[in-house]
C-alpha cells in the first residue's frame, strides 16, 4: 500500500516539475491574467502549499516521538581519582582510580517499546496519506470557490447591465404613459441591488484568489480558473470498496489507531515495575597491583508513583480507539462507502441538471418575455418576476455545486484517495 501511494505521489510530482518549467519558460507580463486548471493547481499545490509542509512535518515529528518511546535512556559513565594526602612524602603521590557504568532500563524496553513505536510509525503514515489528501480536497474547494465566484461576478454584471437597459425602457414607457411607475420602482431598485452584489462578489472573489495563490505558494498575480472537469463518481459499490482497500482508507485508520493505543496501554502498564538500573564497577588501586571488578543493581522503588497517570490516559485512549473501531467494522465501512456515493451522485446529478437544464431555461425564458415586454406584449412585472426566476435559479446551481463538491470530498476521504485515481 504504502509503495503505490509512493509511486502515485512521485508521479504527481514529476507533473509538478514539468508544470512548473513550463511557468518559468512562459513568464507573463505585469497585470496580465493568468489561466490555470485545476490539475496544475494541484500539482503546484503539492510541492509549494505550506499546509503540505505542515502535514511533512507532522509526520516528522510524530516518527521522531516513536524513536524516542524505543530508545532506552543513555548510560552514564563515571571516573573517579583519588590522590592519597601524604604531607611527609616529598614526592608525586601516583591516584588511585575508580569507574563506574550505569545503564537504566525499563522492562518495556525489552520488546514492547518497539512493537508499539511501529504501531506509531504505521498510524503516522497513514495519517500523513489522509492529511495529504485533505489538504488537496481544501484545494480543490478552493479552486471550485474562486471559479464559482468569477462566474457569479460575470453573471451579476451582465444582470446589472440588462437591469439598466430595462430601467431606459421603462423611462420611456412611463414617459409615454405606457406603465405605472409603481412598476418601474421594481426594476430600479433590481439594478440598485445588482450593482452592490457584484461590487460585494468582487472583494469575495479577491479574497477567494488570494487564498488559492497561497495555498500553491504564488505570489500576487490576475487569475482565471477554467470550468472544474471532475470525473464522474463511479456508481458501482464494490469497485470503489476494492480500490478504498489499496489505500489509507478510513476504516484502515481507525484500526491502526486502535493497535496503537493498545501498545502504548501494554506499556504503560508493564512500566508500572520500577525502573532498573545495570551498574559495571571498577577500582584500580595506586600501585596498579590491586584490581576489583562488579556489578550492581538499582531500583527504584515504586511507592508514590506506580505510573497509574499514564494509566489512566492510555486507557481512556484505548477506550476511544476501541469504540471507533467497534462502529466501523468491514460492512459498516462498506454501507458508509455506499451512502456517500449515492449522496455524492445525487447532489452531484442535481447541481449538472441545474446548470445544464434548468438555468438554461429560465435564462431563455427571460429573453423571450424581454423580448415581449419590448413589443409590448409583456408587463414589467411578469418580466420582473422571470429575472427573479433566473437570480434564484443562478444562486441555486452555485449552492447545488458547492454541497455536491462537499459530499464528493466526505467519499473520497473514506475511500482514501481522489475519484481521478481509480482505474
Amino acid at each position: 500500500m504504502l509503495r503505490i501511494f509512493t509511486a502515485w505521489m512521485l508521479g504527481l510530482m514529476g507533473w509538478l516539475c514539468l508544470g512548473v518549467a513550463f511557468a518559468q519558460a512562459d513568464k507573463t507580463k505585469q497585470g496580465e491574467i493568468i489561466s490555470l486548471q485545476l490539475d496544475e493547481v494541484l500539482r503546484l499545490a503539492l510541492i509549494n502549499s505550506p499546509d503540505i509542509k505542515r502535514v511533512d512535518a507532522a509526520l516528522a515529528e510524530k516518527l521522531a516521538k516513536a524513536t524516542e518511546i524505543q530508545l532506552p535512556p543513555n548510560p552514564e559513565l563515571q571516573v573517579d581519582a583519588l590522590v592519597p594526602s601524604d604531607k611527609a612524602s616529598d614526592f608525586r603521590l601516583t591516584p588511585s582510580y575508580a569507574a563506574e557504568f550505569t545503564q537504566p532500563f525499563r522492562l518495556s524496553h525489552l520488546g514492547m517499546r518497539q512493537i508499539y513505536a511501529t504501531a506509531l510509525k504505521n498510524t503516522a503514515r497513514i495519517e500523513q496519506q489522509a492529511d495529504l489528501l485533505r489538504v488537496l480536497n481544501e484545494t480543490v474547494l478552493q479552486y471550485y470557490r474562486l471559479w464559482m465566484l468569477q462566474k457569479r461576478e460575470a453573471i451579476l454584471a451582465d444582470s446589472e447591465k440588462q437591469a439598466k437597459e430595462v430601467t431606459v425602457r421603462i423611462s420611456e414607457a412611463i414617459e409615454n404613459q405606457e406603465t405605472p411607475s409603481t412598476e418601474a420602482n421594481l426594476f430600479k431598485a433590481e439594478a440598485i441591488r445588482f450593482g452592490v452584489e457584484l461590487k460585494a462578489t468582487q472583494a469575495e472573489r479577491l479574497q477567494a484568489q488570494a487564498d488559492l495563490l497561497a495555498a500553491i505558494g504564488s505570489p500576487w498575480k490576475e487569475i482565471r480558473l477554467a470550468p472544474p472537469d471532475l470525473r464522474p463518481i463511479p456508481e458501482d459499490r464494490f469497485k470503489l470498496t476494492g480500490f478504498a482497500q489499496t489505500r489509507a482508507n478510513l476504516q484502515r485508520l481507525v484500526e491502526q489507531r486502535q493497535r496503537a493505543a493498545a501498545r502504548r496501554y501494554d506499556v504503560a502498564r508493564l512500566d508500572i515495575f520500577p525502573e532498573l538500573s545495570l551498574r559495571g564497577l571498577y577500582d584500580r588501586s595506586a600501585d596498579g597491583n590491586d584490581e576489583t571488578w562488579g556489578a550492581g543493581l538499582i531500583v527504584r522503588i515504586p511507592i508514590w508513583d506506580f505510573n497509574q497517570a499514564e494509566v489512566q490516559r492510555s486507557k481512556a485512549e484505548k477506550a476511544v480507539a476501541d469504540a471507533d473501531a467497534q462502529g466501523l467494522d468491514r460492512l459498516t465501512f462498506d454501507r458508509i462507502v455506499e451512502i456517500r456515493m449515492k449522496r455524492a451522485t445525487a447532489l452531484q446529478t442535481r447541481a449538472q441538471a441545474y446548470w445544464n437544464d434548468v438555468l438554461p431555461a429560465y435564462q431563455k425564458s427571460y429573453e423571450l418575455s424581454r423580448y415581449q415586454f419590448e413589443q409590448g406584449q409583456a408587463s414589467m412585472l411578469q418580466l420582473w418576476q422571470v429575472q427573479q426566476k433566473v437570480t434564484e435559479a443562478t444562486d441555486k446551481a452555485l449552492q447545488n455545486t458547492v454541497e455536491a463538491l462537499a459530499a464528493r470530498t466526505l467519499l473520497e476521504q473514506a475511500i482514501g484517495g481522489k475519484i481521478e485515481e481509480i482505474p
